[in-house]
């Protein structure tokens, strides 16, 4: 897996420490379940540059180094909400076979042209034993060439982020 960074804002954190920087540009730990991989950015107030984005490609490497294709490909992230200080946005460039979005209050297939997002502001879901949103995506079949997710910061300025809390796929025996 590897991360490229957008060039519309230079505040971005990648990590697996449970911290992420909040809209008062103070470090917070995060609600959620342990090793998760925190995606995390800022788009300055009175920016006017494009929207800010993270972009995430995966693929698969077995153990003799070579890129290979999987099956049953889904990934988890959690905290995909909108409120009044951010607008999560997620795309993949493969689209999603199915979306099992949690709580409802979701738009969008998970596609570049048609990327998944909360309909409405609703920080906590009614109903979530958790804090956060949690939502599957499942990709079906990714080829040796890999796939990719994009996470595109809304309108709004301010830290905003998302987790990737599971991630899964079968690969050939040979891996």
């Amino acid at each position: 897996m590897n991360t490229q960074f957008g060039t519309a804002s230079s505040f971005y954190n990648f990590s697996q420490s449970a911290r992420a920087w909040t809209n008062n540009d103070q470090l917070a730990t995060l609600p959620g379940p342990a090793g998760r991989l925190i995606l995390n950015q800022r788009r300055p107030a009175g920016s006017s540059a494009s929207p800010v984005y993270q972009r995430v490609r995966f693929e698969i490497i077995n153990a003799a180094g070579v890129a290979v294709d999987v099956t049953n490909f889904r990934i988890t992230l959690d905290d995909i909400n909108k409120t009044a200080n951010h607008d999560d946005v997620i795309a993949f460039v493969d689209a999603p076979a199915t979306v099992v979005a949690s709580y409802g209050n979701s738009t969008g297939t998970g596609t570049v042209t048609n990327p998944f997002r909360r309909a409405n502001t609703d920080g906590v879901p009614a109903g979530s034993p958790t804090t956060f949103y949690r939502d599957t995506f499942d990709l079906g079949a990714v080829p040796a060439s890999g796939t990719r997710l994009d996470y595109v910061g809304g309108t709004p300025y301010g830290w905003q982020y998302v987790t990737i809390s599971a991630l899964s796929f079968t690969a050939p025996g040979a891996c």
